[in-house]
């Protein structure tokens, strides 16, 4: 491609550097934040079994479902749990870390709902695979 060889095609001043736009405002973390928001975030797995394990009896009876079936709704959780420890850097390495923590963030609040609101022992194990 040839150059311009109108003048008014050139620039006025060559040297002079062109401002960049200002930077997206960000909310920014200062480092007791994060580290709050990391240990929060660092909790809910713990927290879903230790908070969840006290009322087995109430869910046998609600669910009408044996000691063994509702036994698997914690093996079901700790399975996809071990799982998905393999694949969260694979995809925070190719989306984003933000992103993959929010989307998570999503699928398990719907996993809490669902296991809230599960009629049977079998939504249930789906629900908290999901969490």
């Amino acid at each position: 491609m040839l150059p311009p060889t109108d003048p008014d095609d050139l620039p006025k001043d060559p040297v002079t550097p062109v401002p960049l736009p200002p930077p997206h405002k960000i909310a920014m973390l200062t480092a007791g934040g994060l580290a709050t928001l990391l240990a929060g975030l660092s909790m809910l797995g713990p927290f879903s079994i230790d908070a969840y394990l006290p009322a087995f009896p109430q869910i046998r009876a609600e669910l009408n479902a044996s000691a063994v079936e509702v036994q698997q709704t914690l093996t079901a959780y700790m399975l996809a749990f071990a799982g998905m420890v393999l694949w969260h850097g694979a995809l925070s390495d190719a989306f984003g870390r933000r992103n993959v923590v929010l989307f998570a963030l999503v699928v398990f609040a719907i996993g809490t709902f669902g296991c809230a609101a599960a009629s049977s022992v079998h939504y249930l194990w789906v629900f908290r695979i999901m969490q």
